[in-house]
């Protein structure tokens, strides 16, 4: 049981860390519109600003949930 648990953990400590960069490195295509500059309210940006601290979130619960299941595989026997 331990085992499966660690397992579990560490795919979901790998999913959350991939979806944190996911969302930290930009495309090439992405920077260049997101560095244009704009005089007033630009909804590209709030849109991916958006996207980020959500898939942010889901990325940090991930790992959280991961180091929780590694943790629990090393006590349960």
């Amino acid at each position: 049981m331990s085992n499966i648990l660690t397992s579990i953990g560490l795919v979901l400590d790998i999913v959350g860390a991939v979806t944190v960069a996911w969302v930290i490195i930009a495309s090439r295509k992405k920077a260049r519109e997101l560095s244009t500059p704009n005089w007033d309210f630009n909804e590209a940006q709030f849109n991916d600003r958006l996207a980020q601290a959500t898939a942010t979130t889901w990325g940090l619960v991930a790992l959280v949930l991961g180091f929780l299941l590694q943790l629990a595989g090393v006590w349960v026997k």
